[in-house]
């Protein structure tokens, strides 16, 4: 979930890259590496919000800054900490460094679970540490995959830069291309468990993400869904903002947009069209999706 314009933390030196450990010793290094002091490393910094430790590297400052300055899309974090209860199961797709898998765990409790999937390998390292450092490893499952529509491997664009740039869809100029490890959401989960709440954040690939957890929309009768979107995002992925519409009613959600600013929803989807028109890269938001509920 991003937008494009913000101070950043200062400091910070850009983590080790090229260094390949062999998979048994990748979990206990870490582990070493996020227990030893900062001044040694000088690879992160640490922010507290709202009783959460979260740590991240100098392409983490632009969500580090955001959250400490609590300025982080305040209305849909109050509408997901609504939406969730304890013994929920969760899904965090496009999870980056944790922050709505630590909200979701804290809530569901250790009878609940977190399903977080985070394909970024920067991201990723440090999605596992913020789970680890508030205590929470024990709910929060991570899975180093996208969530797409099939499931194998795929080209990945990591931003040296930004973390919450990095996508599968968007133009490589600014990222280097990768390959990760995919998966649709039906193959992941259990073919028998229901979700209740989703967050959706994968940069222009929501279209390919829901055609893959088509099973899983199906039985999950009471889904409350957090879909960000960015129309020229999805266009790049060869999509519509007409199309992702019809895919979300046509599993019989409600859909509404979310304010920041104004702190509402509505279901007025005028400016989700506009934006599109005026092919709008800076224009992103997150859509509120209830399935169950009557449509306005």
């Amino acid at each position: 979930m991003v937008a494009r314009e913000a101070e950043p933390v200062a400091g910070g030196r850009r983590p080790l890259r090229g260094l390949r450990v062999p998979a048994k010793l990748a979990a206990p290094l870490d582990q070493l590496w996020l227990r030893g002091p900062a001044a040694l490393t000088q690879d992160y910094r640490f922010v507290t919000v709202d009783g959460f430790r979260l740590c991240g590297s100098r392409q983490h400052q632009l969500m580090l800054y955001w959250l400490a300055k609590s300025t982080y899309e305040r209305h849909t974090r109050k509408l997901f900490r609504a939406s969730l209860e304890p013994r929920m199961r969760v899904l965090d797709l496009g999870a980056n460094i944790g922050w709505y898998s630590l909200l979701a765990a804290a809530a569901v409790g250790p009878t609940g679970a977190v399903h977080a999937f985070e394909p970024d390998p920067s991201n990723c390292r440090f999605l596992r540490h913020n789970v680890a450092l508030n205590g929470l490893a024990g709910i929060v499952r991570v899975s180093p995959q996208a969530v797409t529509d099939y499931s194998g491997t795929m080209r990945f664009f990591a931003h040296p830069g930004n973390s919450l740039l990095s996508s599968a869809v968007l133009t490589g100029a600014d990222g280097d291309a990768i390959e990760v490890e995919c998966t649709t959401v039906d193959d992941a989960l259990p073919a028998d468990e229901s979700i209740d709440v989703v967050k959706l954040d994968v940069e222009g690939a929501e279209l390919a993400a829901l055609e893959g957890m088509r099973r899983t929309l199906a039985r999950s009768q009471r889904l409350v869904m957090f879909v960000e979107c960015c129309p020229h995002a999805v266009a790049q992925a060869g999509g519509s903002v007409a199309q992702l519409l019809e895919v979300l009613e046509g599993h019989d959600f409600r859909v509404e947009l979310i304010h920041e600013k104004q702190r509402t929803v509505t279901s007025d989807l005028d400016e989700l069209f506009a934006a599109e028109r005026a092919s709008d890269e800076r224009y992103y938001v997150n859509l509120y999706c209830r399935k169950g509920v009557e449509r306005g």
